[in-house]
């Protein structure tokens, strides 16, 4: 049995993308970052059409994360205007209702205690919040300035001055944070859960959540269980990827690294699908994954290797023309059908047998916390 991919349209809210940047970029990453990493990850290997789901307002994307994922993993597909102030009425109607707003307040309170949040929003804070100011237009979705300032009992004239400084000066202010901005924050997050679910359902798209937003969806009674289970082969793909990108040395290197290699894989298994065998064996998951890792060149320590290997075949055939006979090392300098057998039968076969084995190593040695058996996508 194949991989199964679809061609449905799943919607992703941009922390589960920011999850992946943090999964590939801190030294200790929290279960949230590895968690959205696997979910992006298989979803980008196993879905051809992904949506991040940014402010309706929105024109393109700030100069950042972003940009890069449009380019790579991202599918640009128009939102129907009627259903954005559909689904902000939905938000609007919620905290009409006091059981509502004791329903975010209480989920907000369940989440201060929670060390993988605090963890979550310290990152956010010190990494995203420039860019995030940019994308909304302010530090807060300037649609639930209402509904926020009524979730966290603050008057909504100190949001609007709140959300004008943060305008004004993003970085300076993501420096130093004050107690209200936190809170603030923190409300806008859940209440944008309840407008993206409404979003996707109204557009008719499946949709997946950052870990931060499942308890108010769940509290509201929205089902965001796991539907279906990653292939072991997929699972062990992203280790291999998520290892070679951790490996670089700039940030920014590493988010290019994991999602141009992710791109390349999953355009390789459009048309080379893995198994999909529950009954698989883990040495041939493992083997399964290590073929599409040596056949997109994952590794640029073995993408060098054979460029040096390439560069020293044709000074070896340079060296025999000069040295043993002018016709056949004439022949052999300009004949690329030569060269391509010398490398890719003796010497090559080397190469990918060693680069097979470090392939191998990485799956079952693993970044960190990929996870292979589930994927949150409802």
């Amino acid at each position: 049995m194949t991989s199964r991919r679809s061609n449905v349209l799943t919607f992703v809210d941009v922390a589960t993308f920011y999850g992946m940047v943090a999964a590939v970029t801190e030294e200790e990453p929290g279960n949230w970052a590895w968690e959205s990493l696997t979910t992006l990850g298989s979803l980008s290997l196993l879905h051809s059409r992904i949506r991040v789901l940014r402010p309706f307002s929105e024109r393109h994307a700030p100069k950042g994360v972003l940009t890069d994922l449009q380019t790579y993993m991202t599918t640009r597909r128009r939102i129907s205007r009627d259903h954005p102030p559909a689904a902000s009425s939905t938000v609007t109607s919620l905290m009409n209702d006091r059981a509502g707003v004791r329903l975010v307040q209480n989920e907000l309170s369940r989440l201060a205690s929670d060390q993988e949040f605090n963890l979550w929003c310290t990152w956010h804070i010190h990494n995203e919040w420039p860019e995030h100011i940019e994308r909304l237009g302010g530090l807060i979705d300037g649609r639930f300035l209402n509904e926020v300032a009524i979730v966290i009992n603050a008057p909504t004239l100190e949001l609007h001055k709140l959300n004008r400084a943060a305008k004004a000066h993003p970085k300076e202010f993501s420096h130093r944070p004050s107690v209200l901005a936190q809170k603030a924050y923190a409300a806008d997050v859940l209440l944008r859960a309840i407008y993206y679910d409404e979003l996707s359902r109204l557009e008719g798209h499946q949709i997946t959540f950052h870990p931060v937003r499942r308890g108010i969806l769940r509290t509201a009674g929205v089902e965001v269980g796991s539907a279906i289970a990653i292939p072991r082969p997929i699972g062990y793909l992203l280790q291999i990827v998520t290892h070679e990108a951790r490996k670089q040395r700039k940030s920014g290197d590493k988010v290019h690294k994991w999602m141009s290699d992710v791109s390349v894989c999953r355009d390789y298994l459009k048309s080379v699908p893995v198994a999909d065998d529950t009954a698989m064996s883990d040495d041939k998951a493992i083997d399964a994954a290590t073929r599409v890792a040596v056949e997109n060149r994952i590794s640029p320590t073995f993408r060098a290797a054979r460029k040096r290997i390439d560069k020293e075949l044709r000074l070896l055939c340079h060296l025999i023309a000069w040295k043993v006979s002018p016709y056949v090392g004439h022949w052999l300098a300009h004949t690329d059908e030569v060269i391509h057998w010398l490398r890719e039968v003796p010497i090559q076969s080397v190469v990918n047998y060693e680069e097979r084995g470090h392939y191998k190593k990485l799956a079952r040695e693993g970044p960190g916390r990929v996870l292979i058996n589930v994927r949150n996508v409802r």
